[in-house]
């Protein structure tokens, strides 16, 4: 199972790209019939790991220092731990 996380982007640029990266992901997922896909909105996300979909940037940092120990390598690798968890949730392991 494949999770994203769909993003709020005001930018056109911006907005292309995602629409591009996960037009990718659909691509994968119908080339694999065995895999199946779930995209979370990002203030979603945020909720589930803080309970608040307005959390910062910073705010999901300190979630990922406290759940791991250690300080993120960015905050995109926090925003990958959290899609983790959150995909675990999901499917019940």
């Amino acid at each position: 199972i494949l999770f994203i996380a769909n993003s709020n982007i005001a930018l056109a640029s911006a907005t292309e790209i995602t629409v591009g990266l996960v037009t990718r992901i659909h691509e994968f997922a119908s080339l694999h019939e065995d895999t199946e896909y779930m995209s979370v909105h990002s203030m979603s996300l945020k909720k589930f790991i803080t309970g608040s979909g307005k959390a910062s940037k910073n705010d999901m940092k300190a979630w990922f220092k406290e759940k791991t120990g250690i300080d993120p390598i960015s905050d995109d690798e926090a925003d990958a731990r959290a899609i983790l968890e959150f995909a675990i949730n999901s499917i019940g392991r």
